[in-house]
């Protein structure tokens, strides 16, 4: 199989908390499968179009570290689970290059271990 990611990717369960952008609805709890330097993967309980926009925070357990940024959902898949039936992928667009570079330490660690 041929890998199309740009960046190299860890499976890692983070708690990580979104809400539509400039929503002034409470955020959604979830955690992520997945992150890269260029985004995540995470489970939702309901459809998120692809294009939308979210705001999101990304908690780093046992380092104390919240990332928050934007970005929006790239895709969108439906699967058998009825807790959260729905899966996307989600894309940076706005984030500090300090997070970005905090994101790339951590996905750098974890592929080494």
């Amino acid at each position: 199989m041929i890998e199309r990611r740009e960046y190299p990717r860890v499976d890692d369960l983070l708690s990580i908390n979104y809400r539509l952008l400039n929503s002034t609805g409470p955020f959604i709890d979830t955690v992520c499968k997945n992150i890269s330097v260029g985004g995540l993967c995470f489970p939702v309980m309901e459809s998120l179009k692809q294009d939308s926009l979210l705001d999101i925070e990304i908690n780093i357990r046992g380092i104390k570290k919240n990332i928050k940024s934007q970005g929006r959902v790239a895709w969108s898949k439906k699967r058998e689970d009825k807790r959260y039936p729905y899966v996307v992928g989600f894309e940076f667009t706005e984030i500090e290059d300090s997070e970005r570079d905090f994101i790339l330490h951590y996905v750098w660690e974890k592929l080494k271990t």
